[in-house]
């Protein structure tokens, strides 16, 4: 899973120099989960409330976090983020420091994280899920598909359509993608007096053990 770049005419130059100074100013070190907790703790402190409430969710899964683990580099590959999974289950979080994506490396960091914690939530047998996780993620799909519907009558849009790629990206983009959520914010619906982004954040925290209230305020 991936952060998708922004195209902005800028040389890899300038982003790494731009990505650097995010990296100094939240103490990230590669190979250093505990940097990466101590930036996620900076992050829950600060004043992008839904960033703030994203990391304390994160913060919350230590047995995970101390699981995964942390690179950055410099690569020609065209993403800002990556996460995945090797043969022995091991997670690894990688940061891009040539690209540049929405959020900065907050946003990069905060959005393959995410994954991480959706990834096995996602994968779990239902039979060892519990009820509410099942009804949780049983209300996401339906959701899903109803924003799938709604994006594949409109235009083109290069960050609509990857966040529609799969049930993980939607997910993700849902709590770290500003541009994301203003566009599923928009999208009308005929039932009911919740807008389809309030419904998802409820479901959403209801399969990460969130009070729907958190959400409202952030």
């Amino acid at each position: 899973f991936h952060s998708r770049a922004i195209v902005d005419g800028k040389s890899r130059k300038q982003n790494i120099k731009q990505n650097m100074k995010e990296v100094d100013a939240l103490g990230l070190e590669s190979g250093n989960m505990d940097s990466v907790i101590s930036a996620l703790e900076k992050i829950s402190k600060g004043k992008n409330k839904m960033y703030a409430l994203v990391a304390k969710i994160i913060l919350s899964k230590k047995g995970l976090l101390s699981r995964i683990n942390f690179v950055m580099d410099v690569s020609t590959h065209e993403f800002a983020g990556e996460y995945t999974v090797d043969a022995t289950g091991t997670p690894q979080v990688n940061i891009n420091l040539a690209r540049r994506a929405e959020g900065g490396v907050e946003g990069v960091l905060l959005h393959e994280l995410v994954h991480a914690i959706t990834f096995g939530i996602l994968r779990t047998d239902p039979k060892n899920r519990t009820a509410k996780e099942n009804e949780s993620i049983a209300a996401l799909e339906a959701l899903f598909q109803q924003v799938k519907a709604e994006a594949n009558k409109g235009p083109q849009n290069g960050l609509v359509d990857y966040a529609m790629s799969n049930l993980d990206e939607f997910l993700t983009h849902i709590l770290v993608s500003p541009k994301f959520q203003k566009y599923v914010k928009g999208i009308r619906v005929p039932d009911g007096s919740r807008n389809l982004l309030q419904r998802i954040l409820i479901r959403l925290g209801q399969l990460m053990g969130v009070p729907s209230r958190q959400y409202s305020e952030a």
